[in-house]
């Protein structure tokens, strides 16, 4: 069963809504607080099962509208057929059940008689539903169970009150109105007039008084046999204890037979042998530590010590330190003599670079100061200037005779131009009278062109797009240059437009004026040159006067260079140089200092090789010889500390002795014995008596256990003393107690002739209607009491069904329920138990278990979400009904909240599952197919 959609009439805040579910078995409702979540859970339930009381229906009402609190569901079955339910609470008792598009079903048919309340107690829970399951112990959860697991749970469940109020109907002990209670009572009615009948017979008196005396005389047969079983018991009880008084008895008169025994401490003779044990074993100890002290003194006198190394122990210490370091600098030294060549190999190629002349000498009068550096910057920068703008000068010049040159072509090229002219006048004038080659557009056309091209395209602009604007203005322009392109090339050709239908004198004025303007323009270009010439020989003249002077000045500062612009490399390369000479000072210095160093390391060494009489001897030979000499002074230190503490051991021995010495002292004197041999026979006396008394302790308890009581017990002993039993033997009392059976069964056979003769002499009518009235009310009390023997095996019977149904169905609810809890936890916990006492207890991976009381929050719940869905799961319908769960993983953490997301996945493959939440997670982020909002800003399935 996958229920689609919700058609809501009006229940709660929903009102002529139609929510359409997402098409997935799983869905996810999602809201947040009072957006209607539990409003629609409730409407599918009271949709599905119908409508409880009005007072139960105040929350979901609007305006007392009863007659429009309702809606519809349609789902979808398991054979794949589409249906639609329909119920109104008015309607409530008659839903309506529409399959296809017209045909009418059966509800309960449909629901294989699943109710609400089975319904709610298995698919439907929300968080405190979960908590529920917690207080369920294994005799709570059999209805339970039952319920959860076997269809018709209902209707079993009724015929078990039947039955209860059935067997109540007819007996009730201590009860008056139940039917078998009432006849018991008119039996003891009709006993009563039966009996006044019978005294009004003389002859029934007598008979009555005979059986009475055999009554009497089967009482006291049968307290006779009484009696005679009695006696049997006792003497079979005295038999069995008589062995035991006896062996009691002989044990006191050998304890009496012993006489006075001396007090003998407790525990003596184990406390004696422990002291003695004692004492053998710190003797034998101290023997071992005397023979240990003897070989620590010689090995003390075997280990030989040069004192000399050990008084010289804080100069040798030194020199091995100094030993180190003297290693480090001859290393360093080395490193410094390399370095050193390599700033000199640098050095003297820097030198080669400066060129002659330059030396040690030359390099300390060179400045290189950062004031010079900072004049030598801006002499060079205004050197640099002053040779642009020579430079920018002779451009010039040479732009200005270029000019000259071509105003000079231009003006040769005219007067040329001006004698072929003449020549062809006559042919230009039969051109311009026919009209030939017309030429192109003149300038006054094209300008109108481009007004009506800018006008277009603001129309469209505004009337189409700012786009379309943009083409057509570039068009526009794209056909003007074209024909501006057009009217230069006619140009070339010799055709200029204005002059094309001229006459001959207007040519000849255009020409003296073109060659008026273009002679004008050569003598300007001529006076530009000659003024350009003389910028060029002044800026030369005042760069020739500032390198003088900056040579000049470079030679104050200790440079001596022909060439001013090399200045700014030379300094780099002096001050390199004198950087590099600083620096091999530096190393030089370095390197006398290490081999001083080494120089006063080989006079200390030498010094202390002459006083330890090893002469010529390195650092390495010192110190592993120094350190013999410390192994051996630490060898006889730590001899000599064994030795002591071998001593104090020793000592701690003998104090031991004495006290253990005493100790044994004590316990003979305790003992009231003059040496070892009389203390250890007081022992086995005393030892003899305390194993007797033990023996006598034990009979006393044995007899105690056989007799019940010490009052029998002194009965045993009395009638063993009296000798009460003697000469009687077990054949005869039972010999005895079978005549008296004999006897009594006799007197009981002739006790019912007697009564059958007193019922043969009743011929009363009265007596016989009473008599017969009493039978007949006794086949009525039997047949009664048969039907109530019926009604509870009955109820016997449907316990132990719904027992055994729980032990049959409880391993497969644990089983998928523990599968489910370790899914939820990760792993976490892999074992889930319930037992009587103590309810559900679950056993992490390390081996620990804990009951469910002792979880978390979280864990708790999620234990019992795992026992919700596993009760689903072992449910028998022919139907596979959705799980609802509302707002159930609250106290979840993010990592487990996301592996019951991907459960009830797994879940939903088999039923639809619908959660309804107020939280977000990243499930639902990534499900979003899945997900059912309920907000203001996302409806997008509720219309």
């Amino acid at each position: 069963m996958k229920i689609r959609s919700l058609d809501i009439n009006q229940f709660g805040r929903f009102e002529n809504q139609k929510i359409v579910l997402p098409d997935s078995s799983f869905v996810i409702i999602y809201g947040g607080n009072e957006a209607g979540k539990s409003t629609l859970m409730n409407f599918m339930l009271n949709t599905l099962f119908g409508y409880p009381q009005k007072n139960s229906l105040a929350r979901w009402l609007r305006n007392n509208e009863e007659n429009r609190l309702g809606g519809a569901l349609t789902f979808q079955g398991e054979d794949g057929h589409e249906f639609r339910l329909e119920r109104m609470y008015k309607e409530k008792e008659d839903p309506r059940l529409f399959t296809g598009s017209s045909g009418i079903g059966d509800v309960n048919a449909q629901f294989h008689g699943v109710d609400r309340l089975l319904y709610q107690s298995v698919f439907c829970f929300d968080l405190e539903g979960l908590r529920g399951i917690e207080k369920m112990k294994p005799s709570d959860l059999n209805d339970f169970l039952l319920g959860a697991g076997m269809i018709g749970s209902r209707e079993l469940a009724e015929a078990e009150q039947e039955l209860g109020k059935r067997c109540g109907a007819l007996f009730k002990k201590g009860g008056r109105n139940p039917e078998i209670n009432h006849l018991l009572n008119e039996l003891d009615r009709l006993r009563t007039e039966m009996r006044n009948h019978e005294k009004k017979l003389d002859a029934f008196r007598q008979i009555q008084e005979k059986i009475d005396r055999e009554n009497a005389r089967i009482r006291r047969l049968d307290q006779e046999r009484k009696d005679a079983l009695q006696r049997h018991q006792e003497w079979t009880a005295f038999s069995a204890i008589r062995p035991i008084i006896i062996s009691y008895r002989a044990l006191e008169d050998e304890i009496k037979g012993m006489g006075e025994v001396a007090h003998f401490p407790e525990n003596g003779r184990i406390q004696y042998n422990d002291w003695h044990r004692q004492i053998a074993a710190a003797k034998d100890e101290a023997a071992g530590l005397a023979d240990r002290i003897q070989q620590l003194n010689e090995s003390i006198k075997s280990v030989h010590v040069d004192d000399s190394w050990i008084s010289e122990e804080g100069n040798l210490t030194a020199l091995f330190r100094e030993a180190v370091k003297d290693e480090q600098n001859l290393r360093e030294t080395v490193l410094l003599e390399d370095d050193r060549r390599k700033d000199q190999t640098e050095y003297a190629g820097v030198l080669k670079n400066l060129g002659p002349g330059w030396d040690a000498e030359a390099l300390s009068r060179a400045s290189v100061d950062v004031a010079f550096k900072h004049q030598l910057q801006e002499k060079t920068e205004r050197l640099k200037v002053l040779a642009e703008a020579k430079s920018d000068a002779s451009r010039d010049l040479a732009g200005r005779k270029e000019e000259v040159s071509q105003l000079k072509n231009r003006l040769e090229a005219l007067e040329k131009e001006h004698g072929e002219e003449n020549g062809g006048k006559r042919a230009h004038e039969r051109k311009g009278r026919t009209g030939v080659n017309p030429g192109p557009l003149s300038v006054p056309m094209i300008v109108p062109a481009l007004a009506v091209t800018a006008l277009v395209a603001v129309i469209s602009y505004f009337l189409l797009t700012p786009a379309a604007a943009v083409l057509i203005f570039l068009f526009g322009l794209l056909l003007s240059g074209l024909f501006v392109y057009t009217s230069r090339l006619a140009s070339k050709n010799g055709i200029p437009s204005s002059t094309r239908n001229e006459t001959g004198p207007a040519v000849d004025s255009r020409y003296e004026a073109e060659l008026s303007f273009i002679r004008e323009q050569f003598a300007k270009a001529e006076r530009a040159c000659e003024q350009a010439l003389l910028n060029v020989e002044a800026l030369k003249k005042d760069l020739g006067e500032e390198n003088r002077q900056f040579k000049e000045w470079l030679a104050t500062k200790g440079y001596r260079m022909e060439r001013p612009e090399w200045a700014a490399d030379i300094v780099r390369l002096v001050d390199e140089a004198q950087a590099l000479l600083n620096r091999i000072k530096v190393v030089e210095a370095r390197i006398r200092d290490r081999r001083g160093e080494h120089e006063r390391f080989e006079r200390e060494r030498e010094r202390l090789s002459d006083i330890l009489h090893v002469p010529g001897g390195d650092a390495a030979f010192l110190e592993k010889r120094y350190n013999t000499e410390k192994e051996r002074q630490r060898q006889v230190q730590d001899l000599k500390k064994q030795r002591d503490t071998n001593l104090k051991q020793v000592q701690i021995l003998k104090k031991k002795l004495d006290r253990f010495y005493k100790e044994q002292d004590r316990l003979l004197e305790l003992a009231g014995a003059a040496d070892e041999e009389q203390f250890f026979e007081s022992a086995d006396r005393y030892d003899r008596l305390q194993k007797l008394k033990e023996k006598r302790n034990d009979r006393q308890m044995h007899m105690l256990e056989l007799a019940g009581n010490e009052e029998n017990l002194n009965r045993y002993f009395h009638d063993l003393n009296e000798g009460k039993w003697d000469g009687i033997t077990g054949e005869e009392l039972k010999k005895r107690l079978s005549d008296l059976e004999e006897e009594l069964k006799a007197v009981r056979e002739h006790l019912i002739q007697e009564k059958a003769e007193s019922r043969s002499m009743v011929d009363n009518d009265s007596y016989r209607d009473t008599l017969d009235r009493y039978h007949a009310l006794l086949t009525e009390v039997n047949s009664k009491a048969r039907e109530w023997a019926v009604c509870r095996m009955a109820e016997w019977a449907i316990g132990k069904t719904k027992d055994n149904y729980r032990k049959q169905r409880l391993p497969r609810v644990l089983k998928e329920a523990e599968r489910y809890f370790e899914q939820v936890t990760g792993g976490a916990y892999i074992s889930l138990n319930l037992n009587d006492e103590n309810g559900f207890a679950v056993e992490r991976r390390d081996g620990r278990t804990f009951l469910a009381g002792e979880l978390s929050r979280g864990t708790a719940e999620q234990l019992y979400l795992s026992l919700r869905l596993a009760l689903t799961e072992v449910f028998d319908s022919g139907e596979s009904l959705p799980v609802i769960i509302d707002e159930g993983f609250v106290n979840f953490d993010r990592p487990r909240a996301e592996r019951v997301y991907s459960l009830l996945e797994k879940i939903s493959n088999r039923r639809q599952v619908i959660l309804f939440t107020c939280h977000d997670s990243a499930f639902l982020q990534g499900h979003p197919s899945a997900v059912l909002s309920l907000s203001g800003q996302n409806r997008q399935a509720v219309r």
